[in-house]
């Protein structure tokens, strides 16, 4: 399994990248460079685009994290493996009852995972403006994809899902960086 996250260069993540790169160190890791494309929310839709490129071109199962998320302990084993791994917040979200949350995302390299993200590539394309977890949800929920549900502690989130013992932490950095960028 590949660890991968991206970044947009001319941004404030490139200072993040770098952090990134020493906390996932020991992790088979990947980091991708692109454009920034002028805005917050549609550098946010990159991200099927980018996973479903990796997914291709790796060969390998691929863990996605944001690139403001830190390794704060080893990554046990995905439960089922055969399945992407999302996780999902309790909280109310249009129609749904709890909202996904696309910062940590395990993605399988095989049909069920290509499909997914082509699924989410084409959504994402349509909406380029709507954040990339709301059609990541809107696909998994429309299109009844099978997964496996990842626990809070591979989400930490600050000041929102904060956990004892976290696997992944995530600082929340688009909060400050977010006007930077828009």
């Amino acid at each position: 399994m590949k660890v991968l996250a991206f970044y947009t260069e001319g941004t404030p993540y490139e200072t993040e990248a770098k952090t990134w790169e020493e906390s996932y160190s020991s992790c088979d890791s990947i980091v991708v460079r692109t454009n920034s494309t002028g805005s917050w929310e549609t550098n946010c839709a990159l991200k099927p685009k980018i996973l479903q490129s990796a997914l291709k071109q790796l060969k390998d199962d691929v863990l996605y994290v944001d690139i403001d998320s830190r390794l704060l302990r080893p990554l046990p084993p995905i439960k089922h493996p055969e399945v992407p791994g999302l996780c999902w917040w309790n909280a109310y979200y249009n129609n749904y009852e709890r909202e996904l949350l696309s910062g940590t995302i395990y993605i399988p390299n095989n049909e069920v995972g290509t499909t997914l993200l082509d699924l989410w590539v084409e959504e994402q394309a349509r909406t380029p403006e709507v954040w990339d977890q709301k059609t990541l949800q809107k696909v998994v929920e429309t299109h009844k994809i099978p997964h496996d549900t990842l626990g809070y502690e591979w989400i930490s989130i600050a000041d929102h899902i904060e956990v004892d013992n976290p696997i992944i932490h995530h600082t929340q950095a688009s909060r400050k960086y977010k006007k930077d960028i828009t």
